[in-house]
């Protein structure tokens, strides 16, 4: 698969194993493209300046993932280094694998983070980093076996390179990833390891589910198909944006599907059967069959869906911005 070179600015996923002073990124190497259900490998170079006498102590690397894809359990994330033979006489990392330890308490107590486990520590540290609409979790990692002393008096550089593949899950998503390295024993209090945190927005296949913006528009479940039995949810004000329908008591749900020969069938009526529930002050559900609400013979294939939102007379009309002679795109999930 063709890749792509991006610059520092993301954040590596893992570092060496016994390091002090400047981390420094210098490349991450990621697919052109992200799917669904698929494994996604990234290669990360950099490289340490010794700057102070450090160690000896392993490095963690905490990152915040959607909680879909089980990092914890699914990821291979292993480690290369090169120039530690060189410096300290110490073997070089060579695929080194890196372990979890989110669920272990952080071994030097922290300000603030006392008998908080690393996952724990790392949530009220940094939050969901701007990820509003979606489950993340913070996941921490250190490398298995190395651990090396470093020391000020031989400041060459250590490089490393490390691969991480992560089995992706079935909901199509944009969502921020953050990374962070910590010391496996000093976690983040240690010499070199502060403000290091560094974030990167991700597509994953169509990327429908945006999970770091409120949407007008959402679906429970977020994932499914066009033959499934789901609800949609429209808001009518989201972060200081008011719909042309906000303060409707009532909010018809009307639209287009699209089939498979091309023909688009229309739904425009307002009555009982196209009426939201009202299930908060700006929001509301409508629970669907997509070929039973379009009227639709069973076994239709319906290749898109769009909605829009209407109040009673048809005076005040929310189409939204991509489609507005459609309405708001709703795309199936990946098969």
């Amino acid at each position: 698969m063709k890749n792509k070179i991006l610059k520092i600015g993301l954040a590596v996923l893992a570092a060496i194993a016994f390091i002090t002073g400047c981390i420094q990124l210098s490349d991450i190497i990621v697919p052109d493209s992200i799917e669904t259900n698929s494994v996604a490998e990234f290669v990360i170079k950099g490289s340490v300046s010794p700057e102070t006498d450090y160690g000896p102590e392993g490095i963690a690397i905490a990152m915040l993932v959607p909680v879909e894809w089980d990092v914890a359990n699914t990821a291979e994330i292993t480690l290369t280094t090169s120039n530690l033979q060189s410096m300290y006489g110490v073997a070089d990392c060579v695929d080194e694998v890196m372990v979890p330890i989110s669920s272990k308490p952080i071994a030097k107590p922290i300000d603030g983070y006392a008998g908080k486990t690393w996952a724990e520590a790392y949530t009220l540290k940094h939050g969901s980093l701007g990820n509003v609409n979606g489950d993340m979790e913070w996941v921490i990692f250190t490398n298995r076996d190395t651990k090396v002393k470093v020391s000020d008096k031989r400041p060459s550089r250590v490089e490393m390179t490390v691969k991480a593949k992560f089995k992706t899950g079935s909901t199509p998503m944009i969502c921020n990833l953050g990374f962070e390295f910590a010391g496996e024993a000093e976690g983040w209090e240690g010499v070199g390891f502060k403000d290091n945190l560094k974030t990167v927005t991700i597509k994953v296949g169509s990327g429908s589910v945006d999970y770091t913006s409120f949407p007008l528009t959402s679906t429970v479940p977020s994932a499914y198909r066009y033959g499934d039995f789901f609800s949609v949810i429209f808001s009518s004000q989201v972060d200081g944006y008011t719909t042309a329908v906000d303060g409707e008591a009532e909010v018809f749900m009307c639209g287009t599907a699209v089939l498979d020969d091309g023909t688009q069938v229309k739904l425009d009526r307002k009555d009982d059967f196209t009426c939201m529930r009202r299930t908060g002050r700006h929001t509301y559900q409508k629970y669907i069959f997509p070929t039973h609400y379009f009227g639709l013979p069973k076994g239709t294939k319906i290749t898109d869906l769009y909605f829009y939102f209407t109040n009673k007379d048809g005076s005040k009309v929310e189409m939204g911005d991509d489609y507005p002679d459609l309405g708001f795109q709703f795309q199936q999930s990946d098969e």
